[in-house]
């Protein structure tokens, strides 16, 4: 009690000092900031659901330092993906999505592949073969196995034609760039 006693009359001593060194309608500025500050984390608090801070209790919003917290929060995400959430349960999906990519790109990070690669990857992964590839875009096989084999550079009309397939934005079949 005693301690708690001194640390309470030591932070009014130290407020004090400091209120002394700065002039007064500074002081009011910075706590008319602070009120608004607060008051409009106060508004979001409100307007969140519950669900969010229910999911907040379950699993809180904190950095990911190594995999058991990478594995943990990927298991929550999964779970959450097969839920139908409300505005509170997808705000907590978003930032608990944003903690794992953070982690993930610090401590995974996957090297872009190449256009002809990632045309490669894209066809096998929906087991379609270049000639449906073809009859999709309007493109002509032997040019889509050049692409598909990096032995041609797609053009920009190329890559969005076959982007358009994959339902993806032309540019991710765009040579990357290395910063040397």
């Amino acid at each position: 009690m005693a301690r708690a006693m001194w640390m309470l009359s030591a932070a009014a001593r130290t407020h004090q000092a400091r209120a002394a060194k700065v002039p007064q309608q500074e002081t009011t500025l910075k706590t008319e900031s602070e009120i608004m500050s607060r008051m409009k984390s106060a508004d979001r608090a409100a307007a969140m659901p519950g669900s969010y801070f229910a999911l907040v209790k379950r699993h809180p919003l904190t950095s990911i330092k190594n995999e058991n917290e990478l594995d943990a929060a990927q298991a929550v995400v999964d779970a959450l993906l097969r839920e139908d959430l409300d505005g509170g349960g997808l705000a907590y999906l978003d930032a608990l999505s944003d903690l794992v990519i953070v982690y993930e790109q610090e401590h995974h990070a996957v090297a872009p592949l190449l256009p002809h690669e990632l045309l490669a990857h894209m066809l096998a992964e929906r087991s379609m073969s270049q000639a449906d590839l073809a009859r999709a875009t309007g493109l002509a096989k032997a040019t889509l196995s050049d692409l598909a084999t990096g032995k041609r550079p797609f053009t920009v009309n190329q890559m969005h034609s076959v982007a358009d397939v994959f339902g993806l934005p032309g540019t991710v079949f765009m040579p990357k760039t290395t910063n040397g």
